[in-house]
């Protein structure tokens, strides 16, 4: 619900302030995914802000927590109230998002804009990248908007920075995200990052 969970964050704004005097920058961890126990699932499915089934319900998904549903990034009124709701982590001093998931998206499904759902499978990611970083631009300033997107697809490389994703800890994980990374810069991604397991 882009909300602290006060019992773990008593004062976001007092422990951001606090980390930015340290000189560090502070990103957070979103995904496209809006919980049906959340506040904002009821806000969401009744204003027809998520993706729809053919039966013209919401469409919903189990496979990470129970109930997802997947916000219409067709939708310009679905954009707008997603970005509304990171602008105020924004207000609170948050610096960046980390834009995770985007890529695990249904083919048998109705979009906002009537859009083909085969190819709304690998654009999605586009469109949810680039209205948190065009939100980012507008908050933060042209050439201080970053975000750390899992997902991306052609054209993606304009919103960097891309990062690959899971990893074992491994030398062969390693080298697998290695090559994954030299692949992307030569597809024209021009900034790369990764994890390190632990």
């Amino acid at each position: 619900d882009f909300e602290w969970d006060p019992a773990v964050f008593p004062d976001p704004e007092g422990m951001i302030a606090r980390l930015k005097e340290k000189g560090l920058k502070i990103c957070v961890w979103i995904n496209p995914y809006i919980a049906q126990k959340g506040a904002l699932y009821e806000e969401g499915a009744r204003k027809g802000y998520f993706v729809q089934t053919a039966d013209g319900d919401v469409w919903q998904w189990d496979k990470w927590q129970a109930g997802m549903a997947l916000v219409d990034f067709t939708n310009p009124e679905a954009t707008a109230w997603y970005q509304g709701k990171l602008k105020g982590l924004l207000d609170q001093g948050v610096d960046g998002f980390k834009t995770d998931f985007g890529e695990r998206i249904p083919t048998d499904v109705v979009w906002h804009d009537g859009s083909d759902p085969e190819r709304m499978h690998n654009y999605y990611t586009h469109l949810y990248n680039k209205a948190v970083f065009e939100l980012l631009e507008q908050e933060r300033g042209a050439g201080e908007a970053v975000l750390f997107a899992r997902s991306a697809t052609a054209g993606g490389q304009q919103y960097p920075v891309h990062w690959g994703g899971d990893c074992f800890s491994s030398f062969e994980a390693m080298a697998e995200s290695l090559r994954g990374g030299l692949s992307l810069s030569l597809s024209g991604f021009g900034f790369w990052s990764h994890d390190i397991g632990g």
